[in-house]
C-alpha cells in the first residue's frame, strides 16, 4: 500500500511505515520475534494472494509472538472476481461472518478470532 494511502495513520505517535510481503514479514517474525500480545492482525484480502504454506507460517509466527486477535477477509472460493488461493488456515479456529448477504455468493466473508482482555475467547 503506498504511503500516501495511509495518511490517516500518521497522526499516531511512533508511526513507522514499511512495505513488506507476507513472506518477508513471516521470515522476520520467525527470526526476530516481537511482542504481538496487543496486536490485531487485520487482512482485507491480502492472504488470498499468499500460498497455503505461507498463510500457515505467518499465522503460526504471529501466535508464537503472542497475537491472539485476527480478522481475515476473503471471497467465496471460486469467485469470478478473485480466483486466488483464498484463506487456507484451520477454519475451526475462526468464526465466520458475512456482512453483505444481499451480494449473494460472491460476497466478502470475514474469518475472525478475538480474545477478551482476560485471555478468554470471544468465539462462541
Amino acid at each position: 500500500m503506498p504511503k500516501e494511502r495511509i495518511r490517516w495513520v500518521k497522526q499516531f505517535e511512533n508511526f513507522t511505515y514499511e512495505q513488506l510481503t507476507v513472506e518477508q514479514l513471516t521470515r522476520r517474525l520467525e527470526k526476530h520475534p516481537v511482542d504481538m500480545s496487543k496486536t490485531l492482525v487485520f487482512s482485507s484480502g491480502t492472504m488470498m494472494m499468499v500460498s497455503r504454506r505461507y498463510q500457515k507460517r505467518f499465522y503460526d509466527a504471529c501466535l508464537k509472538c503472542g497475537c491472539r486477535n485476527f480478522i481475515f477477509q476473503d471471497y467465496e472460493p471460486g469467485s469470478i472476481k478473485h480466483p486466488f488461493y483464498h484463506l487456507k488456515l484451520p477454519l475451526d479456529q475462526f468464526d465466520v461472518a458475512s456482512f453483505r448477504d444481499h451480494l449473494g455468493p460472491h460476497q466478502t466473508r470475514t474469518f475472525y478470532r478475538l480474545e477478551s482482555s482476560n485471555g478468554s475467547s470471544k468465539r462462541q
